[in-house]
């Protein structure tokens, strides 16, 4: 959060100099005049490590949750406890937590209504708080929330940062390749037929790098190769985007590729054990648990098996006979433990034990998965260089041989 240092003056005209933290010099000049101060400028700082934005992810909520928890656990009126905790962040987030500050101070609004008009807050996190609420238990809901936020901001960062490094290996390879075939290439090869002749004999490898070499710095095939590579990513993205039947197809072969298709599978089954857990241990029943669980999956494929699941829970079947028939999306573990929670109504518990036993495996494979495919992107590259300097090369040993012979 910015610190102003500001210069005011009271009722008396008499000057006030002092600092106060505030989002912005509208609120500073609000704050000010609750004081019976009028502004009459202001200096902006920022204290160290402070961050001129708070995007509304599940990091910053889980910040949010967490201070919100302890201090109504320290016995702080709910308005109050959003005062405090909205002063905490930059926008959009402090925005948005001062607004629902507003709505709630005023009493046109309980805490799930006031965050539900706001979009940006996942539609699991009101429903959460709704139960919460209908429990009685808000500061033990939003602590769990929060905890369950934390998890998934911990879990999102660590898939970025086992693939980062690969992805870097990759692209610095692929520009190293078109450097070499673009420039370094061909003028090996023209001084190469300077010394044996136009008509000399080039070994296979030879010849492909050469053609490859040709096409490469061919401009029609260049901005044919881009065409090609840019529609075919700008198709697949807004097809993952639409969320459509074309998602749903591109969900499907991942969950059918080797270790991709774990990784999702078991991030996906995270995800929706720890909501239905966390709405249930909340008060909320079975059914709106479903339905909110439902809305917040952002894959299509599981929220469409949700729906499924839900309308056959309402519909009178039990839920374990329900997830038995989705076994391509929901592991064997999970829904035996589903079953099991059915059986001695301790759903909540059964499924947090579950996020918590494919939290540790996603955990490891994530972390294993980055420690393999540093070597072997390495490896990649070496070859691939080392493929085209050994093309390269291969045609002067022969000249070299026949000038000796």
């Amino acid at each position: 959060m910015p610190i102003y240092e500001f210069v005011a003056v009271n009722s008396n005209g008499e000057e006030y100099r002092d600092f106060l933290t505030a989002r912005n010099e509208e609120e500073l000049e609000r704050l000010l005049s609750l004081r019976g101060f009028s502004l009459v400028r202001a200096e902006r700082y920022r204290e160290v490590g402070t961050p001129n934005k708070n995007p509304v992810n599940a990091r910053n909520l889980s910040l949010a949750f967490r201070q919100m928890s302890s201090l109504l656990q320290a016995g702080m009126p709910i308005a109050e406890v959003l005062r405090v905790v909205s002063a905490q962040f930059a926008p959009p987030l402090g925005d948005i937590l001062d607004a629902v500050y507003t709505d709630v101070a005023s009493g046109t609004y309980t805490l799930d209504r006031a965050l539900e008009r706001h979009p940006a807050i996942p539609r699991h996190v009101v429903g959460t708080v709704e139960a919460a609420i209908n429990s009685g238990n808000l500061a033990g809901a939003l602590r769990q929330l929060a905890d369950n936020l934390g998890k998934a901001a911990y879990f999102r960062g660590l898939a970025v940062s086992a693939m980062t490094y690969p992805a870097i290996i990759l692209v610095m390879a692929v520009l190293l390749t078109v450097g070499m075939m673009v420039f370094i290439v061909p003028s090996m090869l023209s001084s190469l037929a300077n010394i044996a002749g136009p008509n000399a004999a080039l070994p296979l490898p030879t010849r492909i790098l050469l053609l490859l070499s040709r096409l490469m710095t061919n401009p029609l095939f260049l901005l044919a190769s881009f065409a090609l590579l840019g529609g075919s990513g700008y198709a697949l993205l807004s097809a993952w985007r639409a969320d459509g039947e074309q998602r749903a197809f591109l969900e499907g072969m991942i969950l059918r590729t080797p270790l991709m298709g774990e990784l999702f599978a078991k991030s996906q089954m995270i995800g929706i054990a720890r909501l239905i857990s966390n709405m249930l241990s909340s008060g909320l029943r079975l059914p709106a648990a479903l339905a909110l669980t439902e809305r917040a999956t952002g894959s299509r494929l599981y929220r469409e098996a949700l729906r499924g699941i839900r309308e056959m829970v309402e519909g009178g079947l039990p839920i374990h006979v329900a997830f038995q028939r989705y076994p391509h999306l929901f592991s064997h573990l999970f829904r035996s433990m589903v079953e099991i929670g059915s059986g001695s109504s301790d759903m909540d518990r059964m499924l947090a034990e579950v996020a918590r036993i494919y939290e540790e495996e996603y955990e490891a494979r994530l972390k294993g998965l980055s420690a393999v495919l540093e070597p072997v992107m390495l490896v990649v590259v070496g070859l691939v260089i080392g493929g085209i300097m050994l093309a390269v090369l291969l045609p002067y040993f022969s000249t070299l041989s026949s000038l000796g012979g």
